[in-house]
């Protein structure tokens, strides 16, 4: 995931500042933050300050200033404890930008209350607020909302219901067909593609934005 952000932010003109990567296996995710910031450079500078005078110094850690976002490429599990690593080091001026990974797909305010703020792109099946009567029967019946498997139910649906529009997706360039799992439309070689939605997490829930 990294890696393809990479490439296709420099195509789009963007730079790269920094590449840091946390480990998962000794739970440090600390230490990762401190040096995509620019803390521990900080602090070894005040630590030589104090021992070149001599004498106990009172600092504030300088975050960096010539970065203006934060792409951040985790599953749940790790962006719980990485973003409240961001709010200690008072980095909250930093938008933290992610994908649908970041999102587990079940609303969990308890245990995504962590993650909020944080931006990502979703399909419209996990971020419309808009009622659905097939989503609310599904859900009824099936329990999907409490599904890991839930944005499958979408990809189904989209599947059935993209078929009679197969043929005007094919000759029409800029067509398009409002799906549960994107804006979707058809390449020139036939490939469906899709555009995502924006969702930003506030109190632990999944909130749509504006576009």
């Amino acid at each position: 995931m990294a890696a393809a952000f990479k490439h296709a932010w420099q195509e789009t003109g963007g730079h790269v500042l920094e590449e840091i990567h946390f480990p998962i296996n000794n739970g440090d995710f600390a230490n990762p933050v401190k040096r995509l910031l620019n803390i521990d450079s900080s602090e070894r500078r005040a630590k030589k300050l104090q021992q070149i005078i001599n004498r106990r110094i009172q600092r504030e850690a300088r975050l960096r200033q010539d970065a203006d976002m934060i792409f951040l490429a985790a599953p749940p599990l790790y962006a719980r404890q990485l973003l409240p690593q961001f709010r200690f080091h008072k980095a909250d001026s930093l938008p933290v930008y992610s994908t649908s990974h970041i999102f587990s797909g079940i609303v969990n305010p308890e245990i995504d209350a962590d993650m909020d703020g944080i931006r990502f792109t979703d399909i419209p099946w996990v971020l419309s607020e808009d009622t659905d009567v097939l989503k609310d029967k599904i859900n009824r019946n099936w329990r999907a909302e409490k599904s890991p498997y839930r944005r499958l139910y979408a990809l189904g649906i989209d599947s059935f219901n993209l078929i009679p529009h197969l043929s005007r997706l094919a000759l029409e360039p800029a067509a398009t067909y409002a799906g549960q799992t994107g804006i979707l439309s058809m390449t020139d070689d036939g490939l469906i593609q899709r555009r995502l939605l924006w969702g930003r997490i506030k109190a632990g829930r999944p909130h749509l934005l504006a576009d």
